[in-house]
């Protein structure tokens, strides 16, 4: 209530969700409404790309739509949309950050990361991302050459993670980190070439 202007608006959100949503509860649907007439009005964003995106949220990283929405929410709120392209990574780069060993925290925390960094457009980041955790477990020469020029603290996170007991956002994390750090930048492209692809 309050949010749209008009009945009319209200009944196209609610029919949108219908058509959109997937198989969910009623409970579920009225959050999705909820969510889609307080971030559609905020940001000028369709519910039937909420609905989508929301449906790639549950069903891939198996969020319930309250977190999922949150998470939008958080994405547009930290300026995601600034190429125009953010609801669009997320149904496309969304099960490839999965595969990857993501979480959807973990993808929108390097999303805002890259974003952060000034990388121009949101889609070089979702493949940078999903470069790297596909190169990070692959066991080629390349990665463990690169992995060798890391600092000791990164290589034992690197092994960590191997082993089942850190994350692959970890890894990247503490990677991206040390690259930026490096005062021999020329070595941290090649490192970074060998890792990010």
């Amino acid at each position: 209530a309050g949010l749209v202007g008009s009945l009319e608006e209200a009944n196209n959100i609610v029919s949108q969700i219908e058509r959109s949503a997937g198989d969910l509860s009623v409970e579920d649907k009225r959050k999705l409404e909820q969510g889609a007439a307080t971030i559609g009005f905020t940001y000028d964003v369709d519910a039937q790309e909420l609905a989508r995106v929301q449906r790639t949220l549950t069903g891939i990283f198996g969020e319930d739509v309250t977190h999922s929405l949150d998470l939008i929410a958080y994405g547009f709120q930290n300026n995601l949309d600034y190429s125009g392209e953010f609801l669009d990574t997320l149904n496309e780069y969304g099960p490839q950050f999965k595969a990857a060993g993501y979480s959807a925290d973990e993808m929108f925390n390097i999303l805002v990361a890259g974003a952060d960094a000034g990388a121009w457009n949101l889609d070089k980041v979702g493949d940078a991302a999903k470069e790297f955790g596909i190169r990070i477990k692959d066991g080629s020469t390349t990665t463990e050459d690169a992995m060798k020029q890391m600092s000791k603290p990164t290589r034992k996170l690197y092994k960590e993670m191997l082993s089942g007991n850190a994350s692959v956002a970890d890894v990247m994390g503490a990677v991206t980190k040390e690259l930026s750090e490096m005062k021999d930048q020329t070595a941290a492209f090649q490192i970074a070439q060998g890792l990010f692809g």
